[in-house]
């Protein structure tokens, strides 16, 4: 809903601005655990790293959280991205439950033909990338590489501070993409 929200070049004004309201609902989760997951991640305890960090995250979505803190090595501002526990199995279930269904969808005449274990194999490849940070870090340095050249800056990730559960990356102010494309429109 979240990704979908940013095409309004293909859903009407009042879908896109509904769907953009997921962007702003999403809720936390309690600043003791999400400490508990980075240390668990780096282990170490936070204040090895971090000499400043926000309690309270600024972003939330349904699978993370970020919090700002700063880099007790370089006094570096960052933005750290905390992976909700228990995300993995509610993939799982989810991922169980699709497959129920479209293991069902070999039954409706016309539909034979689509291979729908394929889709699940990849439905499957996707969901554990998404889980697994280290593949968002790898990908964050492969696109500051290639879009480099086209003066699109991407923020930089701090590769031994990324983990499966955590990604630390540089901090940059900005808005929302979907207050961008409002802004524009209007």
């Amino acid at each position: 809903g979240q990704l979908l929200s940013l095409r309004t070049d293909v859903l009407s004004r009042e879908m896109a601005d509904e769907l953009s309201s997921l962007t702003y609902q999403a809720q936390g989760f309690a600043p003791e655990i999400a400490r508990t997951v980075v240390e668990t991640a780096l282990g170490k305890p936070l204040e090895a790293v971090f000499d400043h960090w926000e309690e309270m995250p600024f972003a939330a979505a349904s699978i993370s959280q970020v919090h700002r803190a700063r880099l007790r090595a370089n006094g570096r501002w960052v933005a750290v991205k905390v992976q909700r526990p228990g995300i993995q199995e509610v993939f799982a279930r989810d991922l169980g439950l699709i497959s129920g269904i479209l293991r069902r969808m070999h039954y409706i005449p016309g539909l034979q033909f689509i291979t729908w274990d394929g889709m699940v194999r990849e439905l499957e490849r996707m969901m554990g990338e998404e889980i697994d940070y280290r593949y968002e870090a790898a990908n964050m340095r492969r696109m500051r590489k290639l879009l480099r050249k086209h003066k699109v800056y991407v923020p930089k990730p701090y590769r031994r501070l990324c983990t499966q559960h955590i990604i630390v990356m540089e901090f940059i102010p900005g808005v929302l993409m979907t207050d961008y494309l409002t802004t524009n429109r209007n």
